[in-house]
């Protein structure tokens, strides 16, 4: 970086690891965040999206798994004894101990997690490292059991419980069971291989992923860790933002910071601390990284107090230095609040803000397309025509304009609607809770 992010003590060290460019994009409807994936309306909806996505995930295991185990439980109960005799033959200590092992490499990721939110990335390293090694142990653990089942001739098939007369433990001819045994065992066996390789798998697979974070983590650190472990998707965000102080601790090493909780991050501190909002504004005329650009941006144009708001759109739109990029991202960011007063801004600037938006972006999407999110899609029904009919005066000429404009006046018709549907039985429900 080349401008330094401001930390909560003069003694802080600036950290300015090279994580070179990770540019944010202006996609069609979807340029109110630079962090809000092109599939998605807003940040909200891509982070419940990841928390529903997680559940589902986990839906799908618990009724796999749990089928699963029902499916033993009722055979475990109608072939008692077969059962009981087919378990014998596992090495219940190893088992055992494999347990502790996997139990361990849990304890270990949580220990990378907690680090990872105190942004110390060479014990995140350490401790992913860990897990990595816990992971091979089990999965070679599991491989010796594996072993053994096959070398007592107890995979089910045709081979299953193959006679061997020197063996002296075999009591039935050579063999571990008697014949009516035979197959409830060979059940048994069935549900080990299959419920406890499909755990090794998952184990495998977990194995690959945290290698792939530990070689980026070294590779080019932070921005790939949390977004190689989103199995919980974007709830990622809210872990990272419980606190203001926290918050204005964590903006000191900003660009130490997973590339998708910059901006959640100094959105806190600026609204937290106006030095740091100042700061931040200071900073955005030197910084040449795209990324750390677009959590400024972000944070700025999320300020909550209306004069500051405004004195940072001010001064963030009529600086030199601000790009059209820069322009998308301070205007289309924040709570409601924060894009009426946005738009109020761009209404009154809209002749001077437009000759600084490029004619283009690289996917031939004219940029200033974006600066109508805020004009239209305020979710305000007094503010419905009046957005939409200045949008289509200053915006709808540009290329591909009549399919974005209309598609944000129906997504703000939705809103609206929604809106009005819901008000009326929350308030009801908020009188009834007084």
């Amino acid at each position: 970086m080349s401008a330094e992010f401001p930390a909560t003590a003069p003694d802080a060290a600036p950290v300015t690891p090279d994580y070179g460019t990770e540019d944010g994009h202006v996609e069609h409807g979807h340029a109110h965040n630079p962090l809000v994936a092109h599939q998605f309306d807003d940040l909200a909806q891509q982070k419940e999206a990841g928390i529903l996505g997680m559940w589902s995930f986990l839906a799908t295991e618990i009724m796999f798994f749990g089928g699963a185990l029902l499916a033993y439980a009722i055979y475990r109960s109608n072939y008692h004894y077969a059962f009981a005799a087919a378990s014998n033959k596992e090495l219940w200590r190893v088992g055992l101990f494999n347990t502790f092992v996997l139990l361990a490499s849990s304890y270990t990721v949580v220990r990378a997690v907690y680090w990872a939110q105190q942004g110390r990335n060479e014990k995140v390293f350490f401790w992913i490292i860990i897990t990595i090694l816990f992971g091979l142990a089990f999965i070679g653990i599991k491989g010796y059991e594996y072993y053994h089942v096959y070398a007592e001739h107890l995979v089910p098939g045709t081979n299953f419980d193959a006679p061997e007369h020197g063996d002296p433990e075999r009591h039935f001819n050579g063999r571990w069971f008697p014949p009516y045994l035979d197959r409830p065992a060979q059940i048994f066996f069935s549900f080990y291989f299959t419920l406890t390789g499909i755990h090794a798998l998952h184990m495998v697979v977990g194995v690959g992923i945290m290698t792939c974070v530990a070689v980026q983590d070294r590779q080019k650190p932070w921005p790939h860790y949390l977004g190689l472990i989103q199995s919980f998707g974007y709830i990622i965000e809210g872990i990272w933002l419980p606190h203001d102080a926290q918050a204005k601790q964590l903006v000191g090493r900003l660009a130490e910071l997973p590339v998708g909780v910059r901006a959640g991050i100094a959105a806190l501190a600026a609204d937290a601390d106006p030095a740091i909002a100042d700061r931040l504004r200071n900073a955005l005329a030197t910084e040449p990284d795209r990324a750390n650009r677009d959590a400024i941006v972000h944070a700025l144009g999320s300020i909550h107090d209306p004069q500051r708001h405004l004195a940072a759109l001010q001064a963030v739109a009529t600086a030199a230095t601000t790009n059209g990029e820069d322009l998308v991202g301070l205007f289309t960011s924040g709570d409601h609040d924060a894009l009426v007063a946005s738009s109020d801004y761009m209404r009154a600037h809209i002749d001077e803000l437009l000759p600084r938006m490029p004619s283009t972006t690289d996917d031939d999407f004219p940029l200033a397309l974006a600066l109508g999110f805020p004009l239209i899609a305020t979710c305000d029904a007094a503010r419905r025509d009046a957005g939409t009919a200045f949008t289509e005066q200053h915006l709808g000429k540009l290329p591909g304009a009549a399919i974005e404009l209309k598609q944000l006046a129906e997504a703000n018709d939705h809103c609206i609607a929604q809106k009005q549907l819901l008000e009326p039985s929350l308030r009801t429900w908020l009188h009834k809770t007084r």
